[in-house]
């Protein structure tokens, strides 16, 4: 507690010797009697009684004590206010504005962020003209109004009516970062405003041990609900990673539930075709799920896909957008040697063929190429980007260089380990690419050689997503599957191990060859070799293998609001052409121009589809931009626990939203409390001199 007026203190508290100078001089002149009586004997008797004799000691101790709290009263007494061993001078006041995603949720008429502009407003208008202001925005990248402290709060206002919540993610560690800097430059006390919904994602790991140990740091919730509900749309993505022209396709989402009731609700996609297709999602309270829906096939071209879900109080993450590039059925090689005696057709072959297209001819994502006895030539893997081999006969040096660029260049290539000649081209692809590769093999085991007559799966590296078909409870699957053939191989190291035999074989492996990929399966298909065709897990997983070889134009990065987008194209396509964003506006990009190429880099600030234009408005290239799922979880931190996160001992405080800030500058008042306890002094007095009043037996007399 501090005394605004202890100037003063002295002189008032020389009133409080008052009562003692009254006692003394009641004291030095008693009262006389002219006449004695029998009645003012008994009377004289009683008041010098040893019970009645401290009657005056305690009128005077209750006297003293409330001349004391009137005068205490008079000298402007608050709480609140800084020491006096505190730094002096100008006041710095550094508020720090969150601006995420958060921010915008509606409640009623009005949002969290009007409230903080209005909280934020209030405590401009509380401080002194000498005090020196600055402006934080805590968004994705902190931003100030001010280079420095300045005592212009007419600007500061102007700037905070310029902004509004943002559609990313507040980075307050940054933002102390950035508060620390100016800190050190004020040549005053630094106090710290936090206006913030104080979202639990955002502020759960936040600490303030840059801040200097003499600041004072307040924390001023703008919301008064601690679990506002919300549902939103967290990621989206593809089932088939590669769309075919008129071909319905698989998306999948995942959905959350942030309330604390049940949700039943429709996701809707609509294609940029106006074509829909939508479903139904049903969460539990704090619940999420994924979603998975089919839509119809679409014409060969980059197509943009809005996903929503019906708006609630905050609209922002309900919508997310997928750009999609739908093409033709793609060219798969199988390469293998020529059936062998008695053999209408190579059964791995047989297996392949019906595994990557069971649906038929001139159908599904995959047309089948077959190179079978034949010499593989670099004309015969131009156009494609993924070949499987079984049974892969011997290949000649230059069919040796083939396979090695056409790896090296970004292909992608399933090699099953069944064939004769399999050691042999190891070691040559190996030495074409003057490397390893993640396994040896060593001699070929049968159903002879192995323990009961097959070998099982006993570990894999379940992060990769070559086995993304053995998630959760369907990993119990790889248990049904027996390999009657195969070879004994030992890791080298290189490369990564997926797949482990019961005896340290290395089931499957991958290796990355320039810019391609290369699977190593040490087993086989043909139904005398594996159970694995027999599986209906089987057509999937080839599918899954190939998908992943070598992702397409699909499969496109997830920006989010405020990243750096960059991308190529031909600069005789794009020349004189210009991004544009989600409202169909140009956007002021970066490029540059290398050979025939041109470079092109730009912000994207707000959710939306960003397009770049070729020739006749066709679409180049297209960006889908969401905002950060990590906002759509309303909950707050309990708020509580921050004050004792601040550097100081007593440097944090929590203000509570109807508390002035003009109470928090100058101290809260605490005048009346000292005037109440000056009455209860008195009023005691009063009750004790009743008790204690000496009494003659006439009075007890006549009373009874």
């Amino acid at each position: 507690m501090t005394f605004l007026a202890n100037s003063a203190m002295w002189g008032l508290l020389a009133l409080a010797s008052l009562p003692f100078f009254i006692h003394w001089l009641s004291r030095r002149f008693p009262k006389k009697y002219i006449f004695s009586s029998l009645t003012d004997l008994k009377k004289s008797i009683a008041g010098r009684s040893r019970l009645f004799k401290w009657r005056h000691f305690l009128y005077l101790l209750l006297r003293a004590l409330a001349v004391i709290t009137l005068v205490l009263a008079f000298l402007e007494p608050v709480t609140g206010l800084k020491k006096k061993g505190d730094a002096e001078g100008i006041r710095h006041i550094v508020i720090a504005i969150d601006q995420s995603l958060s921010m915008a949720h509606q409640d009623g008429n009005f949002s969290t962020w009007k409230r903080t502009v209005t909280e934020t407003d209030k405590l401009l208008s509380s401080l002194d003209p000498l005090d020196k202001v600055n402006l934080v925005m805590v968004g994705r990248t902190p931003e100030t109004a001010f280079a420095q402290f300045s005592h212009n709060t007419a600007a500061a206002r102007k700037f905070l009516d310029q902004q509004k919540p943002l559609p990313v993610e507040a980075d307050f560690k940054s933002a102390n970062s950035l508060i620390a800097q100016l800190a050190d430059k004020a040549n005053g006390p630094v106090e710290v405003y936090y206006l913030s919904d104080f979202q639990r994602k955002n502020w759960a790991n936040i600490h303030f041990e840059k801040l200097p140990a003499q600041a004072r740091l307040f924390f001023i919730p703008t919301t008064d609900d601690a679990q506002r509900a919300n549902q939103a749309i967290l990621e989206t993505g593809l089932l088939d990673r590669v769309p075919v022209k008129g071909q319905p396709f698989s998306l999948k989402a995942r959905v959350a539930n942030y309330s604390a009731n049940n949700y039943n609700g429709k996701l809707e996609v609509i294609a940029s075709e106006s074509q829909s297709s939508e479903t139904l999602v049903a969460l539990a309270p704090w619940g999420e799920g994924e979603v998975t829906l089919e839509f119809p096939g679409l014409a060969p071209g980059i197509h943009q896909l809005k996903i929503r879900l019906a708006n609630d109080q905050l609209a922002l993450d309900n919508v997310r957008w997928m750009i999609i590039e739908v093409g033709e059925a793609e060219e798969t090689v199988i390469l293998s040697e020529q059936a062998k005696e008695g053999e209408d057709i190579s059964p791995p072959v047989r297996f392949l063929r019906a595994a990557v297209n069971p649906f038929g001819k001139n159908q599904g994502n995959y047309r089948i190429r077959e190179v079978v006895g034949e010499t593989l030539q670099a004309s015969t893997l131009s156009g494609t980007s993924k070949l499987l081999a079984s049974r892969m006969p011997a290949l000649s040096v230059e069919e040796e260089g083939v396979v090695t660029s056409f790896l090296s260049s970004g292909g992608g290539m399933i090699l099953f380990l069944d064939g004769e000649h399999d050691r042999e081209n190891l070691q040559r692809i190996a030495s074409e690419m003057n490397g390893e590769l993640p396994l040896t093999l060593t001699t070929r085991l049968t159903s002879a050689n192995l323990p009961d007559g097959a070998m099982k799966v006993a570990r894999g590296d379940f992060r990769s997503p070559f086995l993304r078909l053995f998630e959760g409870e369907r990993r119990r699957n790889l248990g049904f599957l027996e390999f009657y053939d195969l070879y004994h191989a030992s890791p080298t190291g290189e490369g990564r191990i997926l797949l482990t035999y019961a005896d340290g074989t290395p089931a499957l492996a991958e290796a990355q060859v320039g810019l391609g990929t290369l699977l190593l399966c040490n087993f086989s298909v043909s139904e005398l070799s594996s159970n694995l065709a027999r599986q209906q897990l089987f057509p999937g997983w080839i599918h899954d293998l190939l998908a992943n070889l070598s992702p397409a134009g699909s499969e496109e990065l997830d920006y989010l609001a405020g990243d750096q987008v960059n991308t190529d194209a031909w600069a005789n396509e794009v020349l004189g052409r210009a991004v544009l964003d989600p409202d169909g506006k140009e956007l002021n990009a970066k490029s540059d121009i290398r050979g025939e190429r041109m470079f092109i880099n730009f912000e994207a600030k707000d959710p939306g589809v960003y397009r770049l234009p070729g020739r006749g408005d066709r679409t180049l290239r297209a960006f889908a931009v969401n905002p950060s799922n990590r906002e759509s979880d309303l909950r707050t931190i309990d708020t509580s626990i921050l004050p004792a996160r601040a550097p100081g001992s007593e440097s944090g405080a929590l203000v509570k939203a109807n508390q002035s800030y003009e109470e928090l500058r100058k101290g809260r008042p605490a005048f009346q409390w000292f005037i109440l306890a000056a009455l209860f002094f008195l009023l005691l007095e009063s009750l004790l001199h009743g008790v204690l009043t000496p009494q003659t037996s006439t009075k007890k007399a006549l009373q009874a």
